[in-house]
């Protein structure tokens, strides 16, 4: 079994989750993620999501957009509209999610594109307690070594 290169944390009380990524992020990774996330007990399809790419080295190809929104077309329903934010610090990464972006609307959600975690708190209009909550859990999760 390979090593897992993300964390997950899920606020039940605030109703948020939050994800950071390490290393070199490829398709598969994404999908054992889908798989992880929605196993989880806590897991709420109407939770809002952050997602932090900032330690990765890389975020899979184009190619591999398709491929990977079937996979989560099938494995996720999302009843009403749903935040999605991406924290990114490639080119690459902000292509990349671009690409997902442009599907949003079919997927019942509403993403956007930051460098940064402050803007995309802001956006999510996340209480001051929810986003030190969620700025402690990205702190202290540990970097990919690789």
């Amino acid at each position: 079994m390979t090593e897992e290169k993300f964390s997950i944390k899920i606020f039940r009380e605030s109703g948020y989750m939050a994800a950071k990524f390490y290393g070199k992020v490829v398709l598969s990774d994404m999908l054992h993620f889908t798989q992880t996330i929605i196993s989880m007990p806590d897991y709420s399809p109407g939770y809002p999501l952050i997602f932090d790419f900032r330690d990765c080295k890389a975020i899979g190809y184009r190619i591999d957009v398709p491929e990977f929104l079937k996979y989560y077309q099938s494995k996720v329903t999302i009843p009403e509209k749903k935040k999605y934010g991406f924290i990114y610090s490639t080119l690459n990464q902000k292509f990349i999610f671009s690409i997902l972006k442009l599907s949003a609307p079919k997927l019942n959600l509403e993403i956007e594109l930051f460098d940064g975690l402050k803007s995309c708190l802001d956006w999510m209009d996340s209480d001051p307690q929810v986003a030190s909550e969620i700025e402690i859990f990205f702190k202290s999760v540990r970097m990919y070594e690789s």
